[in-house]
């Protein structure tokens, strides 16, 4: 009875350990696999390179990205000094002269503005120096917020680098001309658009880095209207140099027709004599 008990338990042992080794022998395609196995399945090379889901932006750490501008009219006793000032300015802090231009007035005085970039740290100190020159007429100053472009544009960047990075892996193993061709034709396209939005971020990031401020800068211009002696004095010569001119050209206008009428008297007279001799 034993022997037979012993039997059945070795049975029920051996049964059980197929069952087990039937199970961990099932396996799986990874889906690196599988997509593949798709693709030679007649996908082609478009399936491998269907548009990603766009990255979250939760992994770019959400930083403020500010384009900061700020113009000033500023009243200056001497405006060669002020320009200068605003331009040592701009050095200091690390930026630069971008644009500038001044003209004289008819007056003899002096106009101009000048534009200077410098970096978003320095933007508050640069602009209170610069208040400081003279007399501030106006001011204002903005600030434009890009911070959801430019987190849109790099999470697109980041795609279309993806895709650029799968579709040269596609073209090593491109069997036919006709998928190298269609292959080099996509990559063309992505390397466009990776280029255009790359420039678009440098160009935000230059403008975010590099504030602008805008400086007028004006001499006082003297007072035009007096109306003290001088003024009187002056006034009156004008008064009698307009009259002078208005008689010079009545005068030229009319002699013309005093001439013509002292001849006619004259033949009147002249047969008034000859009438009177032959009576």
């Amino acid at each position: 009875m034993r022997a037979s008990m012993f039997l059945i338990g070795l049975f029920l042992t051996a049964m059980l350990t197929g069952c087990v080794g039937t199970t961990s022998e099932i396996s799986y395609s990874p889906p690196s696999e599988m997509a593949a196995m798709e693709t030679e399945k007649g996908g082609g090379f478009q399936s491998a390179i269907s548009e990603p889901t766009p990255s979250s932006t939760a992994d770019i750490s959400i930083e403020r990205k500010i384009i900061k501008t700020a113009s000033l009219d500023v009243e200056v006793q001497d405006f060669d000094v002020a320009a200068g000032e605003v331009k040592r300015l701009a050095q200091a802090s690390g930026g630069f002269v971008s644009n500038s231009r001044f003209y004289v007035t008819d007056t003899g005085h002096k106009r101009g503005t000048i534009t200077i970039r410098v970096p978003e740290e320095g933007f508050l100190s640069v602009l209170e120096e610069v208040k400081k020159l003279g007399e501030v007429k106006s001011t204002s100053s903005s600030g434009q917020d890009v911070t959801e472009e430019y987190i849109d544009l790099d999470a697109r960047l980041r795609n279309l680098e993806r895709q650029e990075e799968r579709l040269l892996e596609i073209l090593e193993n491109a069997s036919t001309v006709e998928d190298l061709l269609k292959v080099e034709k996509e990559l063309g396209r992505i390397r466009g658009e990776i280029e255009r939005i790359t420039g678009r971020l440098r160009y935000l990031d230059e403008r975010i880095s590099l504030a602008t401020i805008t400086v007028e800068l004006s001499e006082p211009e003297p007072i035009t209207h007096s109306w003290g002696l001088r003024g009187a004095l002056s006034s009156s010569v004008e008064g009698f140099i307009g009259t002078a001119m208005g008689l010079i050209v009545f005068t030229g206008s009319i002699l013309p027709v005093v001439i013509f009428l002292a001849l006619l008297f004259g033949v009147y007279k002249l047969v008034r004599r000859k009438k009177k001799v032959k009576e």
